[in-house]
């Protein structure tokens, strides 16, 4: 109700700013996996750790749009695209129990 007392001008400002803001975070998220991951499986692993887990991004990538494309189907409504953001949730949950209960492994 309130976007329709936004003028194009600051939508394009808001837009501006919500890009600039993902691709930060986008950046800050490649700088930061290297050293997580070798903080969690050690620096002489982390060649193979890091592209193990850069092609899970690659395959999530892939994957993922065809799940959404089958859940909002071929004529998608509001509430299609509203059972696509609860999917998402779910893989976020997912996600974040994931990373919460991941330990580094024992040395030996």
């Amino acid at each position: 109700m309130f976007a329709c007392f936004i003028s194009a001008r600051e939508i394009s400002v808001i837009l501006y700013l919500a890009v600039l803001i993902f691709g930060m975070m986008f950046g800050a998220y490649f700088a930061v996996m290297p050293a997580l991951i070798s903080y969690s499986f050690g620096a002489n692993n982390l060649g193979p750790n890091y592209g193990l887990f850069f092609s899970a991004y690659g395959i999530g990538g892939l994957l993922l749009p065809i799940v959404m494309a089958s859940v909002i189907g071929k004529n998608p409504n509001y509430e299609s695209y509203v059972t696509g953001f609860y999917v998402t949730a779910g893989f976020i949950v997912t996600g974040l129990i994931l990373a919460l209960i991941l330990r580094p492994p024992k040395t030996v």
